[in-house]
């Protein structure tokens, strides 16, 4: 009886002991795909939602980015503008206000900003440094109208740009000019010719493309200005605008126009080849030049679309053009940025993985419009 007795008191005990433990919890590690598209699913917004460990993504020679509900954390050296505010994330993955207000010429290295002041028919160039806050007005004495500055990599201290005596602006980008960073140097480079668009400088350091008129120009430090041909590339078109170098100087871009289209013609300056890529309608907009990923091997290219009244985003491959993507159509495409290491492409805050071409927002402010990627350790 006693022994009964006894095991029925351990069973109870054993019952109140079981009551008492609390459950085991799994831990939920954070997830690290390596070449998973960008847009979560299901499972991983819910776990995001839940504050458990963010999906986590690294890009090659890029710090890490998080994934989050809102978007992509925006990388360090991400710049963009809010309204007329210029913001930057440094390398803490911070947002840091650089100026209260944006300007249209951005240096490479993301120190210095050019402001055009005035109007179209007299205004002066004025550079400040984002840094220290000092501004310098580069053109006061030179007495004409400027426009269309393009910055040159492997001479970071010339300024290339259209230029007019007062008097005799006309609709192009004037002529062919350039002045020192300090304000030294000035000097037009081609005093016959007035061109259209920007000034595209090659990264050897020496050499210029431009739309001069009908015909490409092609500008050598020192020499005389001579036309491009693009019949010595077994290439027949009616005129070129827009010209573009690959990031080694061996290719250039320029939009050809023939029979009543834009296309990409894309040169390779070594074989004296050419092929034309993504032909469209023209319109009476200039055509903006294709923008190179600094590998090479991409080009995104912003089309005017006549019919539907909008802009449309366009990725090509260099080496097999008709493998070409459209990423985007809207009323206005904003300019598209590649990543340090060509492993992404920015159009305003949204966010696309090159080769997948998968689509993310960045979490920045809703009418953000990332203007440039700097390589946070070249700053």
């Amino acid at each position: 009886m006693r022994r009964k007795l006894f095991a029925i008191l351990l069973l109870v005990l054993l019952l109140c002991v079981a009551c008492d433990a609390k459950p085991v919890i799994p831990t939920v590690l954070p997830l690290r795909p390596s070449a998973s598209p960008l847009i979560p699913s299901s499972a991983t917004a819910t776990l995001a939602s839940s504050q458990t460990p963010l999906l986590t993504i690294t890009p090659t020679a890029l710090p890490m980015v998080t994934l989050t509900p809102a978007g992509i954390a925006p990388f360090p050296g991400l710049m963009y503008k809010v309204g007329k505010e210029l913001w930057q994330i440094d390398s803490g993955g911070r947002a840091v206000q650089l100026s209260e207000h944006t300007f249209d010429y951005l240096s490479l290295d993301g120190t210095s900003v050019i402001d055009l002041r005035g109007s179209r028919f007299s205004n002066e160039m004025w550079l400040i440094d984002l840094i220290t806050g000092q501004q310098r007005n580069l053109t006061e004495e030179l007495g004409r109208s400027l426009c269309c500055i393009a910055r040159w990599p492997e001479r970071p201290n010339t300024i290339l740009f259209g230029s007019w005596p007062l008097q005799n602006v006309g609709r192009n980008s004037g002529y062919l000019s350039v002045i020192q960073a300090d304000g030294s140097g000035f000097k037009i480079l081609d005093d016959v010719n007035t061109f259209a668009g920007e000034p595209a400088p090659s990264p050897d350091g020496v050499t210029i493309a431009y739309s001069a008129g009908s015909t490409g120009m092609i500008y050598q430090w020192g020499s005389v200005p001579q036309s491009f041909e693009p019949e010595s590339f077994g290439l027949s078109v009616d005129y070129l605008k827009s010209p573009s170098w690959s990031p080694d100087g061996k290719k250039m871009t320029w939009t050809a126009v023939k029979k009543d289209q834009y296309s990409v013609a894309i040169f390779d300056l070594s074989k004296r080849t050419a092929e034309l890529a993504h032909s469209y309608p023209l319109t009476v907009e200039w055509p903006p030049a294709p923008i190179w990923s600094p590998d090479g091997r991409w080009l995104a290219i912003v089309v005017n679309n006549a019919d539907s009244i909008k802009q449309e985003l366009w990725v090509v491959p260099v080496n097999a053009p008709q493998d070409e993507h459209l990423l985007r159509g809207d009323p206005v495409v904003a300019y598209p940025v590649w990543s340090p290491d060509s492993r992404w492409l920015v159009s305003k805050n949204m966010l696309y993985e090159v080769g997948t071409w998968h689509a993310q927002p960045l979490a920045l402010p809703p009418d953000a419009e990332v203007v440039a990627w700097i390589n946070p350790a070249q700053q």
